[in-house]
């Protein structure tokens, strides 16, 4: 293969890259947004509760047998919570949104580093083809590693086409399954870039409704 048909080569398989990346950094910031939303949640319930039975107390002259029903009531009530609270210190979901959060930049990172050594394969001064190859490959790896770390996040197929589409329409690139340009995140009868409603993944956070609309 000669030198030029080469470096073509190597930057539309960087474009290529660059967009793969940039959609699963989507997936990942979804997955992190709604974790953290659920750490907030629990954290605010676990507090809330007993501050509410403090307020009563403080506010309302309650009888002993009224305030020991509340009391009661409201004990009940906080099992679900504590249990909850329990669940995701076991599970560790604390670190789980810190390593989705940082996967997110890495790979948005890692998306720019292959737009911009496709960028500069095309610009002057243009770098020879040892210094392109050279990158390339250390780009490829660092693709690979960053893989291998969210290969456990068992990302769904519908997920897959979901985040198709959404860096589809970032760069403005056709769907080589229906050959159009996505204008928006509405799912299509497409089984590249579409085919995702009814797709719910609690760890995702995302649902996506009977109207093919996406919602978090």
């Amino acid at each position: 293969m000669c030198t030029v048909s080469r470096k073509s080569q190597i930057a539309q398989e960087c474009w290529d890259k660059s967009l793969h990346c940039w959609g699963t950094a989507e997936l990942l910031r979804i997955r992190a947004n709604f974790m953290n939303n659920l750490i907030k949640g629990q954290t605010y319930a676990g507090v809330a509760i007993p501050v509410f039975i403090g307020m009563l107390v403080l506010c309302f002259n309650f009888k002993d047998d009224f305030f020991y029903t509340i009391k009661i009531v409201f004990s009940i009530l906080n099992i679900p919570f504590i249990l909850f609270s329990l669940w995701t210190i076991v599970w560790k979901w604390q670190d789980g949104y810190i390593t989705l959060s940082r996967a997110n930049d890495e790979h948005l990172v890692l998306s720019e580093k292959f737009k911009d050594l496709a960028h500069r394969i095309n610009s002057s001064p243009i770098p020879t083809l040892n210094e392109i190859e050279r990158e390339y490959d250390s780009l490829k790896r660092e693709d690979e590693i960053l893989t291998q770390k969210i290969k456990e996040l068992n990302i769904s197929e519908c997920e897959k086409r979901y985040a198709m589409r959404f860096a589809l329409r970032q760069f403005q690139r056709e769907c080589v399954g229906c050959g159009q340009v996505p204008k928006n995140l509405i799912s299509t009868d497409c089984p590249v870039c579409g085919q995702f409603k009814f797709c719910f993944n609690f760890l995702g956070g995302k649902i996506y409704d009977a109207k093919h609309r996406v919602s978090t």
